[in-house]
């Protein structure tokens, strides 16, 4: 029995340490949306600013092995990344900007989080890239 209770607290404690997290990135990146770019894409341009910031949240959340642990949970557990996924997908679904668009930019400032820190990715370079991705996130 006390295994059993164990293993329940362990998963309810995953769950919650998942469920903080999911709620920071949140709020980071709704902290960086300017309210006064009154225009479409105003979510994904806070997304691209959260992404390519010098957060630590963020650095922590994209890294290889925070992923990695993500992909690793049971089941139950994965049911939290599944509503927050949701949630993002619902968020940027209004948020204006063509859906193909939107995603393609969002992964891509997910790729330089997780290589931020890394040999692979200059500050020069995040600083450039994340110029560009704001450009893009643009309607023309």
């Amino acid at each position: 029995m006390e295994i059993l209770a164990a293993l329940s607290l362990c998963g309810s404690l995953e769950d919650a340490v998942l469920a903080d997290r999911a709620e920071r990135f949140w709020v980071e990146v709704h902290a960086q949306i300017d309210l006064s770019e009154n225009r479409p894409g105003k979510l994904l341009r806070g997304y691209i600013r959260a992404l390519t910031s010098d957060s630590v949240l963020i650095r922590e959340s994209c890294s290889p092995t925070s992923l990695l642990l993500i992909l690793g949970l049971e089941q139950p557990i994965q049911k939290l990344p599944e509503r927050d996924a949701h949630a993002w997908r619902e968020a940027f679904a209004i948020d204006g900007i063509d859906s193909s668009t939107s995603l393609a930019l969002r992964f891509a400032a997910e790729k330089l989080a997780s290589a931020v820190g890394t040999p692979y990715l200059t500050m020069n370079e995040l600083v450039a890239a994340r110029r560009r991705l704001l450009e893009l996130a643009e309607i023309a």
